[in-house]
């Protein structure tokens, strides 16, 4: 019997068969390599749609806010992990390894006043031999080079820059540049553009 995984890949004694933006994909085999052949638009598994409670971020002191990568509006094509939820405290977003860059995932956030906010992305560089999650975060169009390439082992934030952002509701989107298993847990943003947050979750609790 088949079974899902993810809710966008099935196994079954026939190959594999997943979904990618409402396409259902089967992996054949030719002379002897496998080929991914797209097929007819098709119904989503329901799994796939699972998602947690879309949240706004709020400045819980001021100058900070903290955005969970669960809590997106919109996933695109990433999807919810929850596996580690036990572990972690929260779920994450991961991109399904389809080998190809996959659909943004897009939030709004309000910046409570203009200025100059430094961004830290809490990502896992799930291979750091080699880096394949790689991944960007644009605001309002404007994107960071590429994160999920600490080459350190765990969740780390990773340093996005310093934005000039008017006051107002403002677009976030994670742009995957890989198909390769991106992760991201959270996105900081704040005004003291010197504080480095600590990878320790629990510590950044206490700011």
């Amino acid at each position: 019997e088949a079974f899902e995984w993810f809710g966008f890949m099935t196994y079954s004694g026939l190959g594999k068969t997943w979904y990618l933006d409402d396409f259902r994909y089967e992996e054949l085999t030719v002379s002897g390599d496998p080929v991914a052949v797209a097929r007819e638009p098709s119904a989503v598994p329901e799994l796939r749609k699972f998602r947690a409670p879309a949240r706004n971020a709020k400045e819980h002191k001021r100058g900070f806010l903290l955005v969970e990568a669960e809590n997106f509006a919109d996933y695109g094509s990433w999807q919810l992990d929850t596996q580690f939820t036990h572990r972690m405290g929260s779920a994450y977003l991961i991109v399904p390894g389809v080998f190809r860059p996959v659909k943004n995932a897009r939030t709004t956030v309000d910046i409570p006043e203009s200025g100059s906010w430094r961004v830290w992305v809490r990502d896992k560089d799930w291979l750091p031999e080699f880096s394949p999650g790689k991944f960007a975060l644009e605001i309002e169009g404007v994107r960071t080079k590429a994160l999920g390439v600490s080459g350190k082992e765990g969740w780390r934030w990773e340093d996005a820059g310093v934005f000039r952002l008017d006051a107002g509701p403002r677009e976030l989107a994670l742009v995957d540049l890989s198909g390769a298993f991106a992760r991201v847990d959270a996105i900081l943003l704040t005004r003291d553009v010197d504080y480095v947050p600590p990878d320790d979750s629990r510590a950044l609790t206490a700011v």
